[in-house]
């Protein structure tokens, strides 16, 4: 261990409180890959500040732990310095609830799922978010990359952030305003949201709320293809019915998503409803007509609600490759994908114009290969989930000594390509 390290703790502690600093292996243990030689928990934004503020004039490098979801599979490159963990669980409380405008202010560190409990015995919540934030944190979920959309209906977190309070490496604190879009500038938190922490860490934020749907509904379906699922599912959109989600699954997904006793469905789709009672009963009778019309068999409820929860559960929708695909390309692709070799695939993201095409594993189709070559020869986009690029310059002047260290996938750091 480095001789710096009583010094830095002894600092740590003076900002902290000596009981919120640690070096006990099974603390650090708890940070994965992350491997700090230093933990640390603060509780307010000016102490974050103060941290980092501390690694930028020390040169040591902090990277932020929230409920550990990254740093199971993230790490952030070797560069010959002290690490400390920033760790957010003491950061978990919600400031204020406003149940009249519809707004919640709370702390990066508080587990979505913790919030959305809260939210609930109130008869309100995040809203019909794009992807399920499962274990990650608020800080977490707004910091990291952009999620795509997976219904007409759906929003990301992101989207529905009205306000950010920072802390930065020089030490300083800012917060960005809480009112109607107007011309006064630049929106300073679209620079934070999605930039993977690289300007500063997210110590609070103000979001917006939505009212508990009325009434809801999950319905699962079998079709004879994946072709058949997504004409009747595009049908439905264009009768007028949002759904909240719809996923479609090849009979290889299908095995690993439901139940092992339904290896041999060709296709299936899950289709998430909610809404006013008399308006979702229409919509049911919707689908139900546009299923019929394409050879869907509605399966069993407790199917559905299965398969439901286990989505549910994923943070993302896990490794592997994504591509944006109009609904004219979707057949071209669904040769390609089911010719000699089937792998295993989903649709979702589904809108009228387009869909995504979702291609799990451990990255199935890197550039340069055939697969991924065919498909975007199709007209087809990858989707990657990066640093925004407008985000580069703006680390060079805000984190000049590099205090925030650089999350990348593991993958990525032992030298393999990685989207």
């Amino acid at each position: 261990m480095s001789a710096l390290v009583p010094s830095i703790v002894t600092t740590l502690g003076e900002i902290l409180g000596p009981a919120h600093v640690s070096t006990v292996e099974a603390d650090r243990r708890r940070c994965g890959a992350l491997a700090p030689s230093i933990v640390c928990w603060p509780t307010s934004a000016p102490e974050v500040a103060q941290v980092l503020k501390l690694a930028a004039t020390r040169s040591l490098t902090v990277a932020v732990v929230g409920a550990g979801t990254r740093s199971a599979s993230f790490t952030a490159p070797e560069d010959g310095r002290l690490r400390v963990a920033l760790c957010t669980q003491r950061m978990s409380n919600i400031l204020k609830l406003d149940e009249s405008s519809l707004t919640v202010h709370c702390q990066a560190g508080l587990l979505a799922s913790h919030l959305e409990e809260s939210l609930a015995r109130h008869g309100l919540s995040l809203g019909p978010l794009a992807a399920p934030l499962g274990p990650s944190t608020v800080g977490g979920a707004l910091a990291g990359p952009h999620t795509e959309n997976l219904g007409s209906a759906t929003h990301a977190l992101g989207e529905a952030c009205l306000g950010l309070s920072v802390a930065r490496p020089d030490g300083s604190v800012i917060h960005t305003r809480v009112a109607p879009r107007r011309a006064t500038g630049p929106d300073l938190q679209r620079l934070y949201l999605g930039s993977w922490g690289a300007l500063g860490v997210i110590t609070t934020a103000v979001l917006r709320a939505h009212r508990l749907p009325e009434s809801s509904a999950t319905v699962a379906h079998l079709y004879p293809s994946v072709a058949a699922a997504a004409r009747a599912s595009r049908e439905l959109l264009a009768l007028g019915v949002r759904p909240r989600r719809v996923r479609i699954v090849n009979q290889t997904r299908a095995a690993e998503e439901l139940d092992p006793r339904h290896y041999a469905m060709p296709a299936a789709a899950l289709t998430l409803l909610e809404g006013p009672a008399l308006l979702l009963r229409a919509e049911l009778e919707a689908l139900e007509t546009s299923s019929h019309a394409h050879g869907g068999t509605e399966l069993p409820k407790d199917l559905s609600q299965r398969w439901h929860a286990h989505l549910a559960t994923r943070v993302d929708p896990g490794s592997g490759a994504s591509y944006r695909v109009r609904h004219s390309q979707l057949p071209a692709a669904l040769a390609l994908l089911e010719g000699s070799a089937p792998r295993p695939f989903a649709l979702d993201g589904l809108e009228l114009h387009a869909l995504t095409l979702w291609l799990p594993g451990d990255d199935p189709a890197p550039d340069g290969t055939a697969v991924d070559r065919d498909l975007c020869s199709l007209g087809s986009v990858r989707l990657r989930p990066a640093l925004p690029e407008a985000v580069r310059p703006f680390r060079a002047l805000q984190d000049p000594d590099g205090a925030l260290a650089q999350l990348v996938p593991m993958a990525a750091h032992r030298g393999a390509r990685h989207a």
